[in-house]
Parts: C-alpha cells; structure tokens; sequence
C-alpha cells in the first residue's frame, strides 16, 4: 500500500494547499485541493486536485466509488523522463519529457481497474548503456480482459518502434517490441549492444 506524507496543510475546507507532499514514491512541493461541489450535492466525495514538483506535475478530478474505489478523470501531467530509472529500479539512463492524459481511470486496492489513455514521450531517449534515440514514443492505454494493455509506436528518423504493453493486476507486465533501423550505422550498433 501507498503510504501518505504531508509536511504541511493549510487553506480551508473548500481550498486547501499542502506542502512537501510524499505519496508513496512519489514527491510534490505542492498540492492544491479543493471539493466538487456539484458532486457533493450528489452525496459523492469528490477533489479538484493539483500536483507540483520538481520533475512531476499533474491534476486531475478524483472521485469516490462503492466498494473502495477511486475514479480520476480528466488526468493530465508530465514527467521528466530522468526520474523514470528510479521508480522502476533500472539502471538505463532516459531523457525527454513525459506527458500523461487520461480521459478514465479507476483504481481500487488492487491496482488499476480500467484505464482510457495516452502517454507520450518527446525527446525520448534512452542513454546508458547505448545512446539510443526513440524521438515521439507514444503509448495508447486501455482495459482489455482485466489487464492494462497500451499500443506503442513511435516516430524516429533513426529507429522505427511498435509493440505492445500489458500489465497485469498484481504488477506483473509484458513488453514485446520490434525495433527497426532505418540505416546501417545504427543497425551495427544494435547487432553490437544486443547478443
């Protein structure tokens, strides 16, 4: 489970700010929150919520559902793609800038439940242990049969890229890409880099 940090809470019932916010991994400067009132007319629980850091910005409406479940909706955020070997303890090095949106998503203790999305990456690179140049690395997420399944493909001068992404409820995934290059230069580099 993800544990919760807040250095400090201050503002109102209907507008709040937190600073120094943990949540689990994860870590903001700032969080801006505030109640959906229509939501509230309704008997739902429901936040307007803002996220800033230093590498991670994100918001997004965060909604109760029966059951323990949480739905967002409309999620929007980015990430430098630096941070990205320590949350999922790899020793490549990336670069670019990572941008999320997430038309659905719903999470229960579980995991994800249902996912309706899309993630880009601009500039991507992976530099260690190969220079590799990915340029717009995009990945289009949906549920499919209790799994998370996303579509990547990408647009490179160098390097074309398409496969498929699945993970499944317990956090277990499955990567299968193909990788093509376009030109002779790279494709001995490859040969080398890959046994």
């Amino acid at each position: 489970a993800s544990t919760l940090k807040i250095g400090s809470l201050s503002g109102t019932v209907w507008n709040a700010q937190a600073q120094d916010v943990e949540v689990g991994e994860l870590r903001f400067r700032q969080a801006e929150f505030s109640p959906n009132v229509m939501q509230l007319l309704t008997g739902k629980l429901s936040f307007n919520i803002k996220l800033s850091g230093q590498d991670l910005n994100a918001q997004t409406t965060l909604r109760s559902e029966p059951e323990g479940r949480w739905h967002l909706s409309n999620l929007k955020g980015s990430v430098d793609a630096a941070q990205l070997p320590g949350w999922l303890k790899l020793s490549s090095r990336f670069s670019g800038m990572i941008r999320l949106s997430f038309d659905e998503l719903r999470v229960h203790a579980q995991g994800i439940q249902d996912v309706r999305g899309t993630v880009v990456w601009d500039q991507a690179v992976i530099e260690a242990p190969l220079p590799l140049t990915l340029g717009k690395l995009q990945c289009d997420f949906r549920t499919h049969n209790k799994q998370l399944v996303g579509a990547v493909k990408n647009l490179s001068e160098a390097i074309t890229l398409r496969g498929k992404l699945t993970l499944g409820i317990g956090g277990d995934y499955q990567l299968d890409l193909t990788l093509k290059p376009r030109n002779d230069a790279l494709r001995q580099q490859l040969a080398i880099a890959t046994p």
